[in-house]
């Protein structure tokens, strides 16, 4: 089998990648992630946070979180935030003080607004305390 070329025969030999025709291709596991693309869910809870803007010290914003994971969390703040804007966040009881970054900002009701930040390392810790003090 091949392509002849004025004298030569040229050869293609067929991958995993090219099935031959006729047949299916193996079928591959694939992970699927939720339609927002989170591997993980989040927990709604309401803990307040301080946001401040790594690149400018001198913003900084309080909210309260809508719903947390050890990835992320999406909190009600009342000041506008650009998108990818590298930021600390903590709580004030100072159990979670982590580097993340904003992945959104969405105004809310009235003058308040809700983002959506990305926890450069994963804060498990911090969420299994938050969840079990809420709990009891």
């Amino acid at each position: 089998m091949g392509l002849r070329i004025g004298a030569w025969r040229l050869v293609i030999p067929l991958t995993a990648a090219q099935p031959r025709a006729g047949t299916r291709p193996p079928e591959k596991k694939v992970e699927m992630y939720s339609v927002t693309g989170r591997n993980e869910e989040r927990k709604s809870l309401a803990v307040k946070v301080r946001i401040v803007s790594l690149e400018h010290p001198e913003l900084e914003d309080l909210g309260v979180t809508q719903n947390v994971s050890s990835l992320g969390l999406q909190a009600v703040v009342r000041k506008r935030w650009l998108a990818n804007e590298p930021v600390l966040v903590e709580s004030p009881s100072g159990e979670l003080r982590t580097r993340g970054w904003i992945v959104y900002c969405r105004p809310g009701n009235g003058k308040e607004f809700t983002v959506g930040l990305r926890l450069l390392v994963p804060q498990r810790q911090w969420i299994r305390k938050v969840v079990a003090a809420v709990l009891h």
